[in-house]
């Protein structure tokens, strides 16, 4: 989805013309008021008037992260923007840290430097805290990045010696990014800078070919001419200025710091200049990060400062935290003084900024605010109409038709809307892109994401009003745009650890010994011990057919004799098991295929608010189980489907919107919860959402009196409690349902027997759901087998971020800083320790 075509509105306004034509100039700086909703537009809109990278600077990580999310909206998701992100590293502390912000903060200079093909003027966006991180000297940067082509020639042991100079590390198999593997005359590096590894086969010392390929399989997947790589990392203490690092090293003064200190770091210098590892290289950043982000613009490109005075005082506001930070190890003799500091203060970055040839100063303060008062003032304005839920909405529009007015919606929820809007007369038109302007008197309703409207005043004096989900249903939704990753289905090479066990597929129980390079063509091989001291040499690409061992028992498996019958008659033993399971639920099964239970309604209009009033923005696989859940709920068959996710990835969303809908249907809704304070949580959720509905919510548990739960046990039989959300209480004899409909299961696994006698009793009769972050083995496989219907969420929301795990040795300063900059961020944080007094 593109809201392309409206830049063009915004760039033929009189203030705006105005403004690009100033920047045509050598030396322009502008000042720019522009409403908050419109800042993304406003950005974009410069960008696409520009003849030069543009670079951003915005006063926080968030507001960064926030911005180059939101601007693809705009762009469309091709446009060449990179996010410049905030390294986790906190400065003058011990720990390994995560690369992949180093990762993007490199791919974002590539561009910059015209490393990226087929891009001449990226978007770049960086917070101030992003900038004032100190990176790699643009010359090194320049020097290393190599690009290599079909029919070029290289000397494949000196290419693998400036790999390693360049940061990447030799493994078996390449499955990260910066890291490279040889097998005879093939070379795989995975560049930093793309999405999957490269496969170099040489001739000689001729590049033959290049492929890219799957990092899980390791197949081929496509050929390419070229390819460029990037240095791995930031710090590369060979690749520094030595004339520099040698300056900062005679600053530094030892006398005053711990017996510890004066050992450990120059030892641990000398080291990295020699060329070795260093796990906790961060610490030593500052000797070896010599250069900035804006040694790295070109002279024609535009910077954009985001909220000045923000981004001041939030810079301003790290340098005294810096300086508090260094004092204090100075004091404990942690840190000498004169210790390379890796980071950037304020007044180098407010001179680099002001050294800008072109630079434009926005913000959506005026006067009395940020800007001076010849600041050009962008005809944007807020939007008239406020969240007043759908009807309110289309009733402003119809309005607008009789007055000509253009708008255009841009909602999740775009072919509902367009269907509601139908239904009350009013004319609507479903487009995919914004390519142009509506028609007086015309309304566009487009699929995608916005967080608020504003409006437009175009050049012919009309106005042209943009409506989100936040005016039009009255719900905000935060979008987070992810680089795509590839998911494993089966074991990663590096999960298979020497000495543990796996199951062959074909030859049974083994012990992995490793792997092995065989043959002329230097084909690796996972080497397989079985018993008697019999071995088997499997290639890679073959990992498929592995699986890690997991068993019950405490003792280790016996492994299995090759050339026998011994796998063979293991295999028919589980399989005659198999069939007896099978056996017990068959009863059960073949009645509620042939059973006749209620068919849901189909969605209606409370349906669509309720999952419009979701505040987060779903996942592909919540869409798709919605659906199949949705499309169970509306067949004859009763419902058996268990809905598999980690915890967080919005299990309880689905089971609230199945609710519903059994609800509306006329029906009751039981949800068995294995703890009370689970029940509680559920009670919690469900009352607050449905609470715009007629739909009633209780619930059955301990933290209910006697007296109440005989007042709700009636309830529940005379059918005024519409869902009720109990423990093991729910499936007492005393619970009579008057029209049961559904029962949702949480964690099935966590009930005894008994009250799984009573479950299998209620699926020959109602539609059940199960949800389960981990699913009992019988479960799980008579899901496989296809006996019950599943669905699997297996992608995170995009709010959830990967888990860093840091290790570090224990320092108060790194927890304070640690602590500080969550709290930065408007985030949590949850100080758990051994011992609490």
């Amino acid at each position: 989805m593109s809201l392309s075509g409206l830049l063009p509105l915004l760039g033929q306004t009189e203030q705006f013309a105005a403004l690009v034509n100033s920047l045509r100039a050598p030396r322009a700086q502008a000042a720019l008021i522009a409403p908050d909703p419109a800042i993304e537009c406003t950005v974009a809109a410069l960008w696409c008037e520009t003849d030069a990278p543009v670079f951003v600077l915005t006063p926080n990580p968030e507001s960064a992260r926030r911005l180059y999310d939101r601007l693809f909206t705009w762009l469309g998701d091709d446009s060449p923007i990179f996010h410049f992100a905030e390294s986790e590293d906190i400065p003058f502390e011990r720990y390994v840290p995560d690369h992949g912000a180093s990762h993007q903060r490199l791919r974002a200079l590539a561009a910059l430097r015209g490393e990226v093909k087929g891009v001449t003027r990226p978007l770049i966006v960086a917070s101030v805290n992003a900038a004032s991180q100190a990176t790699l000297e643009r010359s090194v940067f320049d020097s290393y990045t190599q690009s290599l082509g079909v029919r070029n020639r290289i000397n494949l042991e000196n290419q693998i010696q400036k790999l390693i100079q360049m940061g990447y590390a030799h493994e078996p198999t390449v499955e990260i990014p910066g890291t490279f593997s040889r097998r005879g005359g093939i070379l795989d590096i995975f560049p930093v800078s793309k999405d999957r590894p490269v496969r170099i086969e040489l001739f000689d010392d001729e590049i033959e070919s290049i492929r890219h390929f799957d990092p899980l399989t390791q197949r081929s997947a496509g050929k390419v001419r070229t390819v460029t790589i990037l240095p791995a990392y930031e710090t590369l203490p060979q690749l520094a200025n030595q004339d520099r690092v040698q300056e900062l090293l005679g600053e530094m003064d030892l006398i005053g710091t711990s017996e510890e200190a004066q050992r450990r770091i120059p030892s641990e210098l000398s080291h990295a200049l020699a060329g070795e590892v260093v796990n906790e290289i961060a610490f030593y950043a500052g000797f070896f990060n010599l250069g900035s982000v804006f040694d790295y613009l070109p002279a024609e490109s535009l910077m954009v400062a985001l909220r000045p005075g923000a981004i001041e005082e939030t810079a301003r506001s790290q340098d005294s935290r810096m300086a508090r930070l260094r004092e204090i190890k100075e004091k404990r003799g942690d840190v000498p003084v004169g210790f390379a500091q890796p980071y950037i203060e304020w007044g180098f970055i407010s001179d680099a900024i002001e050294a800008r040839p072109k630079s434009v100063k926005l913000s959506p303060w005026g006067i009395g605010g940020e800007l001076s008062s010849d600041s050009i003032r962008l005809p944007l304005n807020h939007p008239s109409l406020t969240s007043g839920g759908v009807d309110q909405a289309i009733n402003v529009m119809k309005s607008g038709i009789a007055e000509k007015k253009r708008t255009i919606v841009v909602t999740n929820h775009a072919n509902r809307f367009h269907e509601l809007a139908t239904e009350k007369g009013v004319s609507t038109i479903l487009v995919n892109d914004v390519v142009e302007a509506p028609e007086p008197g015309e309304i566009h309703v487009v699929p995608g994401h916005l967080l608020t409207g504003f409006s437009i005043n175009a050049i012919d004096g009309s106005e042209i009003t943009i409506l989100s989900d936040a005016e039009v249903f009255g719900i905000q939704k935060e979008r987070r745009r992810i680089r795509k990753r590839v998911m494993r289905k089966g074991p990663a090479l590096e999960q298979l650890k020497e000495g543990s066990y796996v199951v062959h597929v074909e030859h049974g129980i083994a012990r992995f010994a490793g792997t092995e390079v065989m043959g002329s063509e230097g084909q690796e091989y996972l080497v397989l011990e079985y018993a008697d001291d019999d071995k088997l040499y499997v290639p890679t690409e073959h990992l498929d057919r592995i699986q890690i061992y997991h068993g019950t028992a405490d003792t280790s498996p016996r492994l299995t004799r090759l050339g026998t019958q011994e796998w063979s008659r293991a295999r028919l033993r589980a399989k005659k098991a198999t069939e007896q399971l099978a056996g017990e639920l068959i009863a059960l099964y073949a009645s509620r295929q042939v059973a006749n239970g209620f068919a849901a309604t189909a969605d209606t209009p409370w349906q669509d608010s309720l999952e419009a009033s979701f505040p987060y923005e779903e996942t592909p696989d919540q869409l798709a189980t919605i659906e199949a859940v949705k499309a169970d709920m509306e067949s004859t068959q009763p419902m058996d489907r268990l809905v598999c996710g980690d915890v967080g990835y919005g299990k309880t969303e689905i089971a609230l919107r199945a609710a519903f809908k059994t609800v509306q249907s006329g029906r009751q809704v039981g949800i068995l919860v294995p703890t009370t304070v689970l029940a509680q949580q559920h009670l919690e959720t469900f009352s607050e959402r449905l609470e715009p509905f007629p739909a009633s919510v209780d619930m059955l548990s301990r933290f209910r009196t006697d007296r109440q739960q005989k007042e709700i046990v009636k309830k529940i039989a005379n059918g005024s409690v519409d869902i009720v959300i109990g423990t093991h209480r729910l499936l007492q004899k005393d619970i009579h349902f008057k029209d049961l409909g559904l029962v949702i299961i949480d964690e099935e696994h966590k009930f005894g027997v008994s009250h799984k006698e009573r479950l299998k009793q209620l699926r020959t009769q109602v539609d059940v759901m199960t949800l389960s972050a981990t699913p009992i083995p019988r479960t799980l496989h008579m899901s496989l087998a296809g006996v019950r219907d599943t669905s699997t969420i297996e992608t995170p929301p995009e709010e959830r971020l990967p888990i860093k795990t840091y290790v570090s040795e224990e320092s108060d300063d790194l927890t304070r800083e640690a602590i500080l900059r969550e709290l930065d961020r408007d985030g949590q944080v949850f100080y758990l320790h051994n011992r609490v007094k």
